[in-house]
């Protein structure tokens, strides 16, 4: 018997080697414009999304752009680098071919936009693993609050204890394990967490996709 019925798994850091891209936009966006950025910055971009992100930026930087005009600027390189240089991490299609054999239900759980990771699901073949996309086109609220997977329960009718949930952001783990939901923290180069918030905050860390199929 599985020990669990759905697998939510997170895109950017977690399933595609993409958080770097990020940094690089923001990054870039900030040199442009002689920004300094707090120490802080860009995990607290991470754990936002990119609509909540972009607010957050003009309102950071008191900066004389709207926040649709903050997404714009982020926008073009962020859709070049999706379509021709973003993969996904290694092993994980292993993993993803696994759990499909075990008829273990997968959905995505991702504050990007389609808009973005289309390019690269598409390119790479990924989207005839998944059931469901949860992403910032269709979910009200972000991961830093529980309502984020109160949706995906009421959705996917299935146990809380039953779903497991692979993301690297913290926050994301602390909301999905207030619902009573397994957590599994993925390692990634953003987020720089003790390792006593990740253990609170999990209830598997791993370094790799190689290392998740024994939980299963």
């Amino acid at each position: 018997m599985n020990k669990f019925d759905l697998v939510i798994i997170d895109l950017d850091g977690t399933l595609l080697d993409s958080n770097d891209l990020w940094i690089e936009i923001d990054q870039e966006f900030c040199q442009e414009r002689n920004l300094d950025m707090p120490d802080d910055y860009l995990a607290n971009l991470a754990r936002l999304g990119m609509k909540e992100g972009a607010k957050y930026t003009q309102e950071l930087f008191k900066l004389d752009m709207t926040a649709q005009e903050i997404e714009a600027a982020w926008d073009e390189k962020a859709l070049d680098a999706y379509k021709h240089r973003v993969d996904n991490k290694p092993y994980s299609r292993e993993f993803l071919e696994a759990l499909k054999k075990k008829n273990i239900r997968m959905v995505v759980g991702t504050m990007n936009s389609k808009r973005y990771f289309d390019r690269a699901m598409e390119r790479l073949d990924l989207y005839k693993y998944f059931d469901a996309i949860y992403s910032s086109d269709n979910q009200e609220y972000g991961k830093s609050t529980r309502k984020f997977y109160d949706r995906i329960l009421v959705d996917e009718g299935v146990e809380s204890a039953r779903i497991l949930v692979i993301d690297d952001l913290l926050a994301a783990c602390q909301s999905a394990k207030e619902t009573g939901m397994k957590v599994c923290f993925m390692e990634d180069k953003v987020g720089q967490y003790s390792r006593e918030e990740i253990e609170e905050a999990s209830d598997y860390y791993v370094v790799d996709w190689s290392e998740l199929l024994p939980i299963m």
